[in-house]
């Protein structure tokens, strides 16, 4: 079962995937992950806290788009931690590390988020604390969020000159 995040209703919706729809969606996101990052797997940086299954298995809806792009990733380094309200925490020295293994090895990487997130808990925090990481060998892929960027007054200009200004991409 998947969970929504009920950005406009305020009211959470379920889905509950059998088996046969699971596995087509897995093939068919393999071939588009295919064509997008080529056969080779990367290093995968993902802006989110790492998830943990609900009393039942359950999944959210952002845990679940985020775990159907690892199957294109080499390593996964989540780079954000939960505080005790549930927000999202940048972990800085997590991100640093993960970046410079990747740039060490002299491997693309992929910077990975909702892009809520990678706005609201990653460009502005960075912004905020004059910190920016120069590290162009990755590609960013963010999905979701915009609902919350549309209300906040940001526009994909101001999302991708952030990006830009926080990570050199």
């Amino acid at each position: 079962t998947i969970t929504s995040s009920a950005t406009r209703s305020q009211t959470p919706s379920s889905v509950t995937l059998d088996s046969i729809t699971r596995m087509r969606q897995m093939k068919t996101l393999g071939r588009l992950l295919a064509d997008l990052f080529g056969a080779a797997r990367r290093p995968f940086i993902i802006f989110d806290a790492e998830p943990t299954p609900g009393d039942h298995g359950d999944l959210t809806a952002r845990s679940a788009a985020t775990r159907g792009f690892l199957p294109a990733a080499s390593s996964v380094t989540y780079c954000m931690k939960l505080r005790a309200d549930q927000s999202l925490e940048l972990d800085v020295d997590a991100l640093k590390g993960a970046l410079a293994s990747a740039e060490a090895e002299g491997t693309e990487y992929v910077l990975m988020g909702f892009t809520y997130i990678l706005y609201a808990d990653v460009v502005q925090e960075l912004a905020k604390h004059n910190i920016s990481l120069k590290f162009p060998k990755g590609m960013a892929v963010h999905i979701g969020g915009w609902k919350k960027l549309e209300i906040a007054k940001v526009d994909r200009a101001t999302f991708n000159n952030g990006m830009s200004d926080r990570f050199g991409m």
